[in-house]
């Protein structure tokens, strides 16, 4: 019997991945079966975004609100942003 749901994927969020650090966490995140997901306010700057298929999301960086807004309303996103 096939499952009625898709059993949502564990992703690891990188905001503005660097593009020495980026791809290290990238790696290790697929190692670990996670999906990486790149959130930047120029994805192309990231030449191992393309190079390994990373999902990325063009959003400004700096604006906790477009961040929150980009994000809202996606299944299997923790909701609960703390402001300071």
């Amino acid at each position: 019997m096939a499952m009625a749901m898709a059993m949502a994927r564990r992703a690891l969020i990188l905001v503005e991945g660097r593009r020495y650090n980026g791809p290290l966490y990238v790696q290790e995140a697929l190692k670990l079966g996670l999906h990486p997901i790149v959130l930047s306010a120029n994805p192309a700057q990231y030449d191992y975004v393309a190079a390994e298929g990373i999902e990325a999301v063009r959003v400004d960086t700096a604006d906790l609100d477009a961040l929150i807004r980009e994000w809202r309303g996606r299944r299997g996103v923790v909701s609960r942003v703390r402001r300071k």
